[in-house]
């Protein structure tokens, strides 16, 4: 208290005088001061941050906007893909319901179900997510350096081709802008979706969507039951043609004597 009494007396006493007053010296922004400090370090990361924040900042419609899919292939692969199911729909359904024999219930039943249920697989493929790695804050930033100065420079960054690995061993999409999850199996970038999915097993020529999942996870459950739907309407196709020959020979089977 007494310091503090003498520096006001003094301070006082100068002011009396004339004598200017140095002004206090108002202490540095924590992001500029940080960024002084790991320039004096010779490091980047904190740099790169703060010029981040204070260019990009962390909201995710500064990034540039996603890759366009290749809908004209997409489109047309599906279309393939529902007139083929579609038409094996019919063929089978039809065969049952047209035929006039007692005791067919049961096969028209199985028929039916199964026709159902590959519909909803159909539908499951066509509107379902297969695994896609959406933009969030979480999986967008922060972004490698590379990313982040090139976005600051306005560059092309169609130059950048190769993904960018992270020191947690994570891989950045140059394409999507997002990190890849390093615990979801084989994460790819589909050249037609123009996305990166999770547990990535193919791109499907016939529907037009990629195929991922683990088990019966992402649409690999839907693709799986749908395929499965197709031996099991031939085997109750061929259980019928049997049960159908089966009953016109014993219809025209002659009388005992």
């Amino acid at each position: 208290m007494k310091e503090r009494a003498a520096k006001l007396s003094e301070l006082e006493a100068g002011r009396k005088r004339g004598a200017p007053v140095k002004p206090a010296v108002a202490p540095p922004a924590p992001s500029q001061f940080a960024a002084v400090m790991d320039v004096e370090s010779g490091g980047l990361g904190r740099t790169q941050g703060a010029r981040m924040r204070r260019g990009l900042g962390d909201s995710l419609s500064n990034l540039p906007k996603l890759p366009t899919p290749d809908y004209k292939a997409m489109r047309s692969q599906n279309a393939c893909g529902n007139v083929f199911v579609l038409s094996l729909i019919a063929f089978y359904t039809s065969q049952v319901y047209l035929c006039g024999e007692e005791g067919k219930d049961i096969y028209a039943a199985l028929i039916y179900s199964e026709a159902v249920i590959a519909i909803i697989c159909l539908l499951g493929l066509a509107l379902g997510d297969p695994g896609v790695v959406k933009r969030s804050r979480e999986t967008c930033f922060p972004l490698p350096n590379a990313i982040s100065e090139a976005l600051l420079a306005g560059k092309d960054l169609s130059s950048i081709r190769s993904n960018v690995r992270g020191d947690d061993g994570r891989t950045f999409c140059v394409r999507c802008f997002v990190w890849r999850p390093d615990n979801a199996g084989e994460v790819h970038h589909c050249s037609i979706c123009q996305r990166c999915v999770t547990h990535f097993d193919h791109h499907c020529g016939v529907f037009g969507r990629c195929i991922c999942g683990r088990g019966f996870g992402g649409n690999m459950g839907y693709f799986k039951v749908l395929i499965s739907m197709f031996f099991c309407a031939f085997c109750t196709w061929v259980a019928f043609l049997l049960f159908l020959m089966e009953t016109a020979i014993f219809d025209h089977a002659d009388p005992p004597v």
